[in-house]
């Protein structure tokens, strides 16, 4: 079997990463950890070289962060799954397409994925990876989502998470 699990740093990600940690997978399962990292946009690099420098700059210093996290995650998925084989790749390009992506040229059977739960206006502005990948996917998807708190409504953790 071949898991792609999709992570960013949030929490979210950390629960979809603790979900595949607790199931029991068949012998020979083969774990893929990546993170996508979306370009930075130079459209606004135009009014000088120094802007251009300072994306660029910031450019590499993310995908160095992004290569220490994956490292972290992997090793953290390892020690779990001592037998089986688990690797960590870094994507470029939009998130939802490129997740779908990896999951094709890999023909994997599952993707993993967190989900931040947002709805209404705040889904608006930032889209839904999640359900772009749900809908688009080539194989089965598991959504791992923070469980609310009793009496905690969905308004009320965006306002948490968000503070608002």
């Amino acid at each position: 079997m071949k898991v792609l699990i999709a992570i960013d740093d949030s929490e979210c990600s950390d629960l979809a990463l603790q979900s595949v940690g607790q199931n029991c997978w068949p012998t020979g399962t083969q774990f893929t950890i990546i993170t996508v990292i979306e370009p930075f946009s130079l459209q606004y690099a135009i009014s000088g070289a120094y802007y251009l420098e300072a994306v660029a700059e910031a450019q590499r210093d993310y995908s160095d962060y992004c290569k220490q996290f994956i490292n972290s995650k992997v090793d953290q998925l390892k020690s779990k799954f001592v037998e089986s084989k688990v690797e960590g790749k870094i994507v470029e390009g939009d998130i939802a397409s490129s997740i779908i992506q990896e999951a094709e040229d890999q023909d994997v059977d599952l993707i993993v994925i967190g989900s931040h739960g947002r709805r209404g206006f705040q889904k608006f502005l930032l889209g839904s990876v999640a359900e772009k990948v749900v809908n688009h996917a080539p194989c089965s998807v598991q959504i791992a989502k923070q469980k609310l708190k009793k009496g905690q409504t969905s308004k009320a953790k965006e306002r948490v998470m968000f503070g608002v």
